[in-house]
């Protein structure tokens, strides 16, 4: 039963992405659904010194250089958005259409930069950790799944660019994870990757 699990819970992201933005078209959907699944595979399958490895991985240089890495994400988006967006629709129209606009929009943020950077790492970079230390395939299924969210917003020759970025920053993150023997560097350096992202996305869509 638990390999089985370990074998699904890859999965879990592409399909809940697809039934939350391409079935139902609501990303609380897609996001509750997604971690709840994971939530519930950790319960059945916890994985050994799932505490520790929350409580500990602290470092403030580390910490410092992964923020100030992860900042650039959001950065990026809003100085390449005029060359790398869809045409025929505007930020605000496709996140609106997905329910997060007014006040849902900002809820969603505040769940998107807390919550959700934790259950990404627990998932990806400590209950499917492999002891490889060369790139795995698991930081290409953890980037691939951000596929069916971008496709989305930017146009394909960049979301190809995006997807080795984040197969390159999984790779990255479970190293970190190894060298720190904790989640604590990659808990905040995901949280202000997500909150540059948001942020991004509000401005984008304000104009």
């Amino acid at each position: 039963m638990k390999t089985r699990l370990r074998s699904f819970a890859p999965a879990v992201p592409y399909v809940a992405i697809f039934v939350g933005l391409y079935l139902v078209q609501n990303a609380w959907v897609a996001i509750l659904l997604y971690h709840g699944t994971m939530a519930a595979i950790l319960v059945a399958d916890t994985p050994s010194g799932l505490g520790r490895a929350v409580r500990s991985g602290w470092n403030a240089r580390a910490a410092v250089a992964g923020v100030t890495a992860c900042v650039g994400s959001g950065i990026l988006i809003y100085v390449l958005w005029p060359y790398i967006r869809l045409e025929g629709s505007t930020m605000q129209e496709t996140l609106s259409r997905l329910g997060l606009e007014g006040t849902s929009w900002l809820v969603f943020g505040v769940y998107f930069v807390t919550l959700h950077p934790l259950f990404e790492e627990l998932g990806w970079r400590c209950y499917l950790v492999p002891a490889a230390r060369r790139p795995h395939w698991t930081d290409a299924a953890f980037a691939g799944y951000h596929v069916l969210v971008l496709a989305l917003f930017v146009t394909p020759p960049w979301v190809v660019v995006a997807v080795a970025v984040l197969a390159l920053a999984s790779w990255g993150w479970r190293w970190v994870v190894r060298r720190q023997a904790g989640l604590g560097v990659v808990l905040v350096s995901h949280s202000a990757a997500d909150l540059s992202i948001f942020l991004a996305a509000t401005i984008i869509a304000a104009r």
